[in-house]
């Protein structure tokens, strides 16, 4: 192969600030009325077996039935709640902070976060009147995994009183929910945490009111969620203020407020919002002021002429906007721009197919027009790249599915504790056989749903097969402790898919063909490499994105080379949808964190990081594979080690890929940004070529140099 020293590189740049391409006709013509917005609110009834509540020795804080000596809630509408929901927060941060674990332990940070309690609220009005948010001051201020759980997304409603002292001030606002102190502003832990299936009602005259101020580094999650101004004049309905933050929501309603979305963390933050409406904001539907921001599927509607749909705002923390088959809405014919950038440099927009009714404008830059007419067929302000022979640049665009509907079992005579099987859970007793039985006996017994009510329950290195009746495997926060290699297994071919949620080192081998949800769960992932194409996977928040690759060997010397499946992530016969993720450092994989080995691996949300002992690839594509990214976050944390010349950050191998991304932190960055062989051709860009935008940012109080807004890598 020849190298760029013997081959004339061909990229193809615009090198103007705004770039406007023509529409990709086959596409744009089926999205002119797709749906948008939050309109799958299906109001689940998530309800759980009594094992599964903390009394019974599981994992869930029930409000209204707490543990001893705690305060329960009432939820009658009258009675202030406010105490009851502060104590929950207590007692969460206190199991936290006293795990019992110690630094030196190797699972520490990773185990800690698990011994968090999910806050499980059951049906009813739950009036407050102050903050729900942590208030102990000693030991290690963090906290990780606050998850609030409702019954039901209509039933379950958290309402504030009306003209509340201390919410009443529209210049000196405080948040109602808080997932974090207000002497903090940077979070290192994981926090996986979630806002699923419930109401947050601000009430009446509360101007100063944010419904929620919540964070997660890694993966956090907000779903299934009304939150309301019931006056229409509340300060805030989302702030995403702390770093480090990364998360993917869906299915949200937004209504009233002055903005319903205001970001104002930046370095190493994205958030990926699907299926969002936006709707009635006094000022601005959504304020964007740092890191990433990615939109598909979302409905910004407004009715004052004044108010546009979104602005990217602030100095700092460079934001980056991508928005995909979207609609902003303004029912009173502004004049205004639907998107508005405030400043020339240190912003970045990339749209495609956003239709823009009642506003006279699309898109400005600083106040001056960048599209013309109120819709957006495909739009980047640039500049973007292309390697190879491209003439044009745009996302692959590939075809994108959803991730299938799995309703909630709430008939509990079809749930299966793994405990009536013979588990043990107490993290040292081998519970393989037992859970093997567990979910053999569920299958015959026509149950579809198997859980695990306690924290760790060890494994060996063993493949455990899941039934083509199973539907659904349900943890809080479980741990299948055990070897590096074994865990969950398909190998009976069904149609139905199988969800595997709230489970930590769940390692899932696919050896049959049968769609797989892996939500809120971290593990390791394989997929036999010859089963009838194509099988479907759809990852959602958490899930590591690795699988082992050659070279690894467990320290103990149990796992060898022979054993390890190699390259089989995303082989030829897969359709991956991850939404929301993070392969952290990637540990095990010798050539890149993401290997795409001849499937096609669509991403909307990522974030990972690599250290100089770990610097790799992030994106390799092979084999005939796609690849597309529509928003991510590479979290540089290098500081000694610079990353080898030729090492590209993106490595594209007879394949296919485009990708939208920034880079936060202070660490070595990629030289060589993008390599793509063809045909035995080369063609690569680095950044010293001068064509990335540079992204200015600050890290706690820090200027930090070297950041760069990747707006479009297109290796077609």
């Amino acid at each position: 192969m020849m190298d760029s020293k013997h081959f004339p590189v061909c990229l193809c740049v615009w090198l103007v600030g705004c770039v406007a391409v023509p529409p990709h006709t086959a596409r744009a013509a089926e999205d002119v009325h797709v749906p948008a917005g939050d309109m799958r609110n299906r109001n689940e009834n998530i309800v759980y077996p009594a094992e599964m509540f903390l009394e019974h020795g599981g994992r869930l804080y029930n409000v209204k039935a707490p543990p001893p000596g705690r305060v329960p809630a009432r939820g009658d509408g009258r009675t202030d709640d406010t105490r009851a929901f502060n104590d929950a927060m207590a007692f969460v941060q206190a199991r936290f902070q006293a795990g019992g674990l110690k630094p030196e332990d190797p699972n520490h940070i990773h185990d800690k976060v698990s011994l968090c309690h999910p806050i499980y609220i059951p049906n009813g009005t739950y009036r407050v009147s102050g903050r729900i948010m942590f208030a102990l001051n000693k030991g290690n201020p963090w906290v990780s995994n606050v998850q609030f759980i409702g019954q039901s997304r209509l039933g379950a409603v958290i309402r504030l009183t009306d003209r509340c002292p201390g919410f009443t001030d529209p210049d000196a606002p405080q948040p109602l929910i808080a997932f974090n102190r207000d002497d903090r502003n940077f979070n290192h832990w994981q926090g996986l945490c979630t806002l699923r299936n419930l109401t947050i009602n601000t009430g009446s005259e509360n101007r100063g009111c944010i419904a929620a101020r919540v964070h997660g580094a890694n993966g956090f999650s907000l779903r299934d969620l009304t939150i309301r101004s019931e006056d229409g004049n509340g300060h805030t309905a989302i702030l995403l203020q702390i770093g480090s933050q990364h998360g993917y929501h869906c299915d949200l309603t937004v209504e009233g407020f002055r903005h319903g979305i205001r970001t104002v963390a930046g370095v190493d933050t994205y958030n990926a919002f699907e299926y969002a409406t936006i709707r009635g904001q006094t000022e601005c539907g959504i304020v964007h002021g740092g890191g990433g921001l990615y939109l598909r599927r979302c409905r910004v509607e407004q009715s004052a002429p004044d108010v546009p749909g979104i602005r990217l705002a602030g100095p700092d923390n460079g934001p980056q906007l991508g928005i995909y088959e979207s609609v902003l809405i303004n029912v009173s014919n502004s004049l205004l721009a639907a998107i508005e950038l405030t400043r020339t440099d240190n912003q970045q927009v990339t749209a495609r197919r956003v239709r823009c009714p009642g506003y006279r404008k699309a898109l400005t830059v600083a106040g001056r027009s960048a599209t013309a007419g109120p819709r957006i067929d495909f739009h980047v302000t640039g500049p973007p790249i292309a390697l190879g022979t491209a003439s044009t640049i745009r996302h692959l665009d590939l075809p994108v599915r959803d991730t299938p509907f799995v309703p909630w079992e709430d008939d509990l005579s079809k749930w299966h504790n793994v405990h009536d099987s013979g588990a043990v859970g107490d993290g040292r007793t081998d519970d393989t056989a037992a859970i093997q039985r567990a979910l053999d006996a569920a299958a015959a017994a026509g149950k579809t749903v198997v859980f695990f009510p306690k924290l760790f329950y060890r494994t060996s290195r063993t493949w455990i097969r899941v039934p083509a009746g199973i539907r659904q495997i349900v943890g809080l926060n479980t741990r299948l402790r055990g070897n590096w290699y074994g865990g969950l297994e398909i190998t009976a071919t069904c149609a139905d898919p199988l969800q595997v949620q709230g489970m930590y080192d769940a390692n899932l081998r696919v050896t049959a063909k049968r769609p797989v949800i892996y939500k809120q769960s971290r593990g390791k992932l394989w997929i036999a490499g010859d089963l009838p194409a194509p099988v479907e996977i759809y990852l959602e928040n958490g899930a590591f994105t690795r699988s082992p690759s050659d070279g690894r060997t467990e320290s103990n010397g149990s796992v060898t080379i022979a054993e390890l499946p190699i390259d089989h992530f995303c082989p030829p016969n897969t359709l991956m949808f991850q939404r929301g993720g993070n392969p952290e450092h990637a540990a095990g994989q010798s050539r890149a964190m993401t290997e795409v080995n001849g499937g096609t691996l669509w991403i909307f949300g990522f974030k990972t990081e690599w250290h100089g002992e770990t610097q790799k690839t992030v994106f390799r594509v092979r084999n005939g594979g796609k690849l597309e990214v529509l928003g991510a976050e590479l979290y540089c944390v290098a500081r000694k080690e610079p990353v080898p010349r030729d090492m590209p950050l993106i490595l594209v191998e007879d394949s296919q890929a485009s990708l939208t991304l920034l880079t936060g932190l202070a660490g070595k960055q990629f030289d060589l940004i993008a390599r793509q062989a063809r045909n035995g051709s080369a063609y690569l860009h680095r950044r010293k070529d001068g064509l990335l935008p540079r992204r200015y940012t600050t890290d706690r109080g820090h200027v930090v140099t070297g950041n760069f807004f990747l707006p479009i890598c297109a290796c077609p």
